[in-house]
């Protein structure tokens, strides 16, 4: 979060609501079951550390390599104000 948070200028956090209250809001929100299910299992994997590793496929399928998330950040940065 500091990268983003340097980019728009002021401190973001990001706070994770407890499994059952965002299932609880995205099912009435009108998102069927089994995706908020799917989703909040992704969000488990990312949570027990499962999405840090980093690989080339990016570079290797596009042929461009990746944008590095400070170039994202200050790029995008209105759109996080």
């Amino acid at each position: 979060m500091a990268i983003l948070s340097e980019a728009v200028g002021r401190e973001l956090r990001y706070v994770a609501p407890p499994d059952e209250e965002w299932r609880a809001g995205a099912l009435a929100a009108g998102l069927p079951e089994w995706l908020v299910d799917r989703l909040i299992d992704l969000q488990r994997y990312f949570r027990g550390g499962d999405g840090s590793r980093v690989t080339r496929e990016v570079e290797r399928i596009t042929g461009s390599p990746p944008t590095p998330f400070r170039r994202f950040a200050e790029d995008h940065a209105s759109a996080f104000r």
